[in-house]
C-alpha cells in the first residue's frame, strides 16, 4: 500500500478494511458511538450503519395505521417532493420488529404492506409481528412479487386476523419463506377452523425449531403444515405451552411423531387455579419417543397476583408442579438415556420466591422422590433452577438462603452432578450459585 504525504507533511495511515470492520463491530451495542463513527469518513459509514440499523423496531401509536406506511416510504427512499433517496439503511437491516397497539382492538396491518416491507429489506434474517390484526390486501399498497427466501427466526405473537375465527393470514405469513430456523407462533383461535384453511397448508416452509402457543384447533393445523413440509420429524428445539387452550389432546400425538429428533424440549405447564390440574393432565404427556433429548426445560408458572397472599395455596401449587415433573420423568426414564441437562424455570422469582420457596422445600417427600428420579437418569450431568425476574430484586442473603434450601433437599445430586441456582434480573447481572460439583458440560 502506497502512502502519500499530505499538505501538512503527514502520512495518512489506513487500516485494512477487515480490521476496521472488526474494531467498529465491537461497538455493536453502543448506538451513540456508532453514530459518531458513521460521521468520521465515508469508509466507516457502511460498517457503522450495518450495526446501527441492524435491528429496527416500529410501533404504531394508538391506531395510527399510516405510521407503518410512512416508515415504508422512508426505507424505500421515497417521499413526496423528494428528488433523491432519503436513506440507504434498508440493506443494513437484519432484524425487523413490527408492533401494533392493543386497546379495544388490535392495529390492522394489510398483508401486502408486509410484502412491501419484505421487498425492501433484502438481507432480513429475523422478523417479529406482535399485537397486529392481519387483514386482506389494501388498495393503498401495490402487490409485490416476492421471491421465497429463508428466514432465521419468525415470531408471530398476540396477533389475530379477520374474520376472527380464521387464522389464514398467519399461515400465509409463514408461507412467504422457504425455511424458518425457529418459528414462534401464538394466538387465540379456539373455534373450529374453516374447512377451506386446509387447502392452504400444503406449501409450508421447512422449520427447524418451534415454539407453539396456539389453541388446540390452530395447533393441529400448524402441525399438519409442518408434517406436509416434512418438518415435523426434523424439529430439534421445541417449546410447547400446555394449558386449557392448547390442551393435552394435541400435544401427545405431536410429541410421538416429532420426539425422535428433538434435542431441546421446553414444556410450559401453565394452569389456572386448579392445583390438581397438572397432576391429572400429565399422564397423557409421554417422552418415550424423545430418545435423543439432551436438554429438558420444565416451567413452574404462577400468573395470578392475588394468590401471593395465600401462602398455603402457593406452596401446594408449587408442590403440584414438582410432582407433575417427577411423574413425567419417572415414567419414561428408559427412553431418556441421552438426557444431560434439566432446567427448572420458576416464575415469578423475587419476593414470591423468598416468601414461598423455602416452604416448598419443606415438602420432604416430594423432593426425595424427585432426587431419586434424577439419579436414575444415566447421562444427567447438570441440574439448574432458574428464578425469572420478579417485581422485587432479592438481596444476596435471600438468594443464598434459597440456594441453600435446594442444596439441602438434593444432597446426592449436588454431590455427584453440577447444580446451579440462577436468579435472573431485569436491572443487574444474573446471580449464579454453584451448589454441586464443578464440571463443564460439553456437547
Amino acid at each position: 500500500m502506497t502512502n502519500h504525504v499530505d499538505e501538512a507533511g503527514m502520512i495518512p495511515f489506513r487500516l485494512p478494511m477487515d480490521i476496521e470492520y472488526l474494531v467498529i463491530d465491537q461497538l455493536a451495542d453502543d448506538k451513540h458511538s456508532l453514530a459518531s463513527c458513521s460521521l468520521v469518513c465515508s469508509a466507516w459509514l457502511n460498517t457503522s450503519r450495518t450495526n446501527l440499523f441492524r435491528t429496527i423496531i416500529i410501533q404504531s401509536p394508538v391506531h395510527e395505521d399510516n405510521h407503518f406506511s410512512d416508515f415504508l416510504l422512508f426505507l424505500q427512499g421515497r417521499d413526496e417532493g423528494s428528488s433523491g433517496p432519503l436513506t440507504l439503511i434498508a440493506n443494513s437491516v437484519r432484524e425487523f420488529k413490527i408492533r401494533g397497539f392493543c386497546l379495544s382492538a388490535l392495529t390492522e396491518f394489510p398483508m401486502n404492506l408486509l410484502h412491501a416491507y419484505l421487498a425492501v429489506l433484502p438481507k432480513l434474517e429475523h422478523l417479529s409481528l406482535s399485537q397486529l390484526c392481519l387483514v386482506d390486501h389494501s388498495a393503498a399498497f401495490p402487490d409485490q412479487h416476492l421471491t421465497v427466501r429463508p428466514l432465521k427466526t419468525l415470531t408471530i405473537k398476540y396477533c389475530e386476523s379477520k374474520p376472527y375465527d380464521d387464522p389464514r393470514h398467519v399461515f400465509e405469513v409463514m408461507q412467504l419463506f422457504s425455511s424458518i430456523g425457529f418459528l414462534t407462533v401464538d394466538g387465540t383461535w379456539k373455534a373450529p377452523l374453516p374447512v377451506r384453511l386446509n387447502s392452504r397448508l400444503r406449501s409450508g416452509p421447512r422449520v427447524s425449531g418451534l415454539k407453539c402457543g396456539l389453541g388446540a384447533p390452530a395447533a393441529t393445523a400448524l402441525f399438519d403444515q409442518l408434517r406436509s413440509s416434512r418438518s415435523l420429524t426434523r424439529l430439534a428445539h421445541v417449546v410447547v405451552r400446555l394449558d386449557e387452550d392448547c390442551n393435552t389432546t394435541v400435544t401427545p400425538a405431536f410429541l410421538d411423531e416429532a420426539g425422535p429428533n428433538i434435542r431441546h424440549l421446553e414444556l410450559n405447564m401453565d394452569y389456572s387455579f386448579d392445583i390438581n390440574g397438572v397432576i391429572e393432565e400429565v399422564p397423557s404427556i409421554r417422552l418415550c419417543t424423545c430418545t435423543k433429548l439432551q436438554l429438558l426445560t420444565l416451567w413452574v408458572y404462577c400468573m395470578h397476583d392475588y394468590l401471593y397472599h395465600y401462602d398455603r395455596t402457593l406452596v401446594n401449587w408449587f408442590g403440584s408442579f414438582f410432582r407433575a415433573h417427577r411423574q413425567l420423568l419417572d415414567r419414561d426414564v428408559p427412553s431418556l438415556s441421552a438426557l444431560r441437562e434439566i432446567e427448572f424455570k420458576i416464575y415469578p422469582g423475587g419476593q414470591v420466591a423468598l416468601d414461598i420457596f423455602p416452604r416448598v422445600t419443606e415438602l420432604a417427600a416430594d423432593w426425595e422422590e424427585m432426587e431419586s428420579t434424577l439419579l436414575k437418569l444415566p447421562s444427567l450431568e447438570f441440574v439448574k433452577y432458574a428464578f425469572l425476574p420478579g417485581w422485587v430484586q432479592l438481596p444476596q442473603e435471600a438468594e443464598e438462603m434459597i440456594a441453600g434450601c435446594i442444596r439441602g433437599r438434593l444432597p446426592s445430586i449436588c454431590a455427584s452432578r453440577r447444580v446451579e441456582v440462577v436468579f435472573h434480573s431485569k436491572t443487574m447481572s444474573d446471580a449464579t450459585y454453584n451448589i454441586g460439583i464443578s464440571r463443564e458440560i460439553k456437547y
